[in-house]
């Protein structure tokens, strides 16, 4: 019966190392959701991003057509911060504020700039950022957005 104390003995190692192994893969799972989607990374980026100068500017007789509104998309954890403006009845020339104003802080054209919406990008805080410029036709309001991905490389324009 003494050979069988050995075998015994190897068995009670391989299942104590497989619980082990399977508790590991376990912790690895669960951290990993604990660590999916938006975060304190994303929470610092979208306050570095609120506080721009752009978002603080705007034209004469522009008002903010309410509340800025933040977000972050879990999957590629893409933060966003978008004010909508509401312009008055005299005309504005709204993009040759915007091209002034952010240039004139640091932002630089982006290479899809295109005539009806201005995007411009800007390094903050080590991420790249692109800040878009829509208006509609004939609409009494503009939207000012800026956009970035502390996952994904690269400013939205």
């Amino acid at each position: 019966m003494k050979p069988l104390r050995p075998v015994a003995a190897f068995l009670t190692q391989f299942v104590i190392a497989s619980v082990a192994l399977a508790g590991a893969g376990a912790a690895v799972v669960v951290l990993g959701v604990l660590s999916y989607g938006c975060g304190a990374e994303e929470d610092r980026l979208t306050e570095a991003l609120a506080a721009q100068d752009v978002l603080q500017r705007r034209p004469a007789g522009v008002q903010p057509a309410g509340p800025r509104a933040t977000s972050c998309e879990d999957d590629d954890l893409w933060v966003n911060v978008v004010q909508v403006y509401r312009l008055p009845p005299a005309r504005v020339d709204v993009r040759g504020f915007y091209r002034e104003a952010a240039t004139g802080d640091g932002w630089r054209p982006g290479e899809e700039a295109g005539a009806e919406d201005v995007c411009y990008t800007k390094v903050i805080d080590g991420v790249d950022v692109g800040m878009e410029l829509s208006m509609e036709d004939r609409a009494d309001t503009y939207t000012v957005s800026l956009s970035s991905s502390t996952e994904l490389s690269g400013g939205q324009c």
